[in-house]
């Protein structure tokens, strides 16, 4: 965030290299795929703050339904070596699966809007102080 981005009197402090909180709202912006992504929410419409993973749950379906496809084949031909056709597509499906879990900090607003912060590298000290430091600046507007 450039200072030219500022408002009057605000003051920011600094969480990643994308995410900015200040003493009036959070600024966070990611480029992906050559495309710019900017949220904006201000201190007084926050209404949440999370800490959780986020995961692609249909990684982990598609294997173990076709783990259990392939079984089930297998053992209807009466040749388990056919199974394999099925369970080692699904094995792959579940290890992509934990790689896809990302630690994340969602802030959402009450008009919708939501901030995603990936949080890899990332203490959980320094987690836990930001979410501190986000309530405490709401608590300070009032």
């Amino acid at each position: 965030m450039k200072e030219d981005y500022l408002l009057e009197n605000e003051e920011k402090t600094h969480l990643g290299k994308n995410t900015y909180i200040t003493n009036y709202r959070v600024w966070h912006q990611d480029n992906f795929g050559g495309k710019m992504h900017f949220v904006s929410i201000l201190l007084k419409n926050i209404s949440s703050i999370e800490v959780h993973y986020q995961n692609k749950k249909l990684l982990l379906l598609s294997g173990i339904v076709l783990i259990i496809v392939g079984l089930m084949y297998g053992f209807g031909v009466g040749e388990l070596g056919l199974s394999l056709i099925g369970v080692i597509p699904g094995i792959l499906f579940i290890f992509f699966y934990f790689l896809s879990r990302r630690h994340v900090i969602t802030i959402s607003s009450n008009g919708g809007s939501k901030i995603d912060i990936y949080t890899s590298g990332l203490s959980r000290d320094s987690i836990f102080k930001f979410v501190n430091s986000v309530e405490t600046s709401i608590l300070n507007l009032k």
